[in-house]
């Protein structure tokens, strides 16, 4: 239920369709705007339910035809549906960056680039002269891209434009290396 689905919600509503919005929180005052709450609240054709979950989906004639969803005290309620939209949030999954000596920052994004250099300035571990490159990653030629770095906007578009960058990036260390095609 962060600002990311309660923009979804209110966008799909807006083009008149029915929403009900499953939040596994007590409350969307934990992770979104108090504006955005504000709208769905206002909304008439957005429900929301607090403490529930999807837990499982049914098809009618090889499509998507209906879900059922539970609440913490075990109700469970079934409706018709023609789509189903999941905004879950998401994890990092770095845990593997520390045995790399990747930085990440203390939610376990990856640092890179320009905010690898700190107040004391670049990490110990950068043994080049040069700053690192924008989307490199504390190891010299290690890039990334998308959500998983430290900073990224979590859309899909600028993911794919960020390894669109990495891609000429590689080409540049290549050259730092000798290596030229």
């Amino acid at each position: 239920a962060g600002n990311s689905a309660g923009q979804a919600v209110l966008n799909f509503a807006n083009q008149t369709a029915r929403v009900t919005m499953l939040v596994r929180g007590d409350r969307l005052s934990k992770s979104m705007s108090a504006y955005l709450i504000e709208r769905i609240d206002a909304h008439p054709l957005i429900d929301v339910h607090l403490e529930t979950q999807l837990t499982e989906l049914h098809a009618g004639d090889g499509q998507l035809a209906g879900v059922t969803f539970a609440d913490s005290s075990g109700a469970s309620e079934t409706r018709a549906v023609d789509g189903v939209f999941l905004c879950i949030g998401g994890n990092p999954h770095t845990e593997w960056c520390s045995r790399e000596h990747v930085i990440t920052d203390d939610r376990g994004y990856i640092l890179t680039g320009p905010d690898l250099r700190g107040q004391a300035g670049l990490p110990d571990c950068w043994p080049l002269e040069r700053d690192p490159l924008a989307l490199e990653t504390s190891r010299v030629g290690l890039f990334a891209a998308g959500d998983v770095r430290h900073g990224s906007t979590k859309r899909v578009a600028a993911a794919v434009g960020e390894g669109s960058m990495v891609a000429s990036l590689i080409f540049s260390r290549l050259a730092e290396l000798g290596v030229t095609y």
